[in-house]
């Protein structure tokens, strides 16, 4: 079994922190490390496996999850489907100063407190969240790689940002299978994820994994906390979140690109959702 040893992980001894976005064998063999992992999925699908006490829990991984791995704790990949992971890898001692703080966060306790013979629960970021965090991630990245004046106050900064926009996310339990065709789940996220805007009928994704409708709906949700229509939703207003920022078009026309039908419906789950309208949300960001 590979061990990953801090001393040869981090660049700078005196600075132990990595960050970066990699995409994952579809299968990584079990490992361990001595530093603190955090990792945020950025892309597609995979099965998690943590091993204890010569037994393997597995669990599957989608776009927004953010758990952690404690040092000396054993696991592995399976089934990884055009899986990217942005990895934060860290010694305690970095945050030495703001421990006490951010053990005080409501979601820090689910990441970093050792369990023995179950799972720590896992959190999901989804849109502005997780895009906000990305950038704080995507920062630390760009100072660490350039090294200019300050680099190392700022990425501490972006660190203890991503941190807090973290601890924000919403609590998930894990789910435990020893099921193989559960991962037929995963594989429909991945397809919805490639192509939010197009038009996926349920009984077509069922057929996709595999399994019945009712079965597909069950497992959809206790794998995601969501059912497959509300996880395409918060997808598609991904997309649209996106374009929003990057592009001029008017509210109709990304409304119909994302498939969310028309303007109105579009603001409608923005409100919903966000607590704003599309073009309060476009103005935010343009500020």
């Amino acid at each position: 079994m590979k061990h990953y040893a801090s001393r040869e992980y981090f660049e700078d001894p005196s600075f132990p922190l990595f960050v970066g976005n990699v995409k994952q064998q579809s299968y990584m063999e079990p490992h361990d490390h001595d530093f603190i992992e955090i990792a945020l999925v950025s892309r597609g699908s995979a099965v998690h496996c943590v091993y204890e006490d010569g037994e393997r829990l597995s669990y599957g991984l989608v776009l927004g999850d953010v758990y952690s791995i404690l040092p000396g704790e054993i696991h592995g990949y399976l089934h990884g489907r055009d899986f990217f992971l942005y990895t934060i890898a860290f010694l305690p001692e970095l945050l030495e100063k703001e421990w006490t703080e951010l053990q005080s966060l409501r979601s820090w306790f689910a990441l970093l407190t050792p369990t023995k013979g179950t799972i720590r629960k896992k959190l999901h970021l989804s849109g502005e969240n997780r895009m906000d965090a990305e950038n704080a991630l995507k920062r630390i990245h760009s100072e660490m790689t350039l090294k200019r004046e300050g680099w190392r106050f700022y990425a501490k900064l972006a660190l203890l940002e991503a941190l807090i926009l973290i601890s924000r996310a919403e609590t998930t339990e894990w789910k435990v299978s020893s099921n193989p065709r559960d991962t037929g789940v995963l594989y429909t996220i991945s397809l919805m994820e490639a192509e939010p805007s197009a038009v996926w009928r349920l009984d077509d994704l069922a057929q996709s994994a595999g399994m019945s409708v009712s079965s597909y709906t069950k497992k959809f949700r206790e794998q995601t906390g969501l059912s497959p229509l509300n996880y395409l939703t918060g997808l598609r207003l991904d997309k649209a979140s996106l374009m929003l920022a990057e592009t001029d078009c008017s509210i109709a026309e990304i409304a119909f690109r994302c498939g969310l039908c028309d303007a109105n419906y579009m603001t409608k789950l923005f409100r919903v959702r966000l607590g704003i309208t599309p073009d309060q949300y476009r103005k935010k960001l343009r500020l």
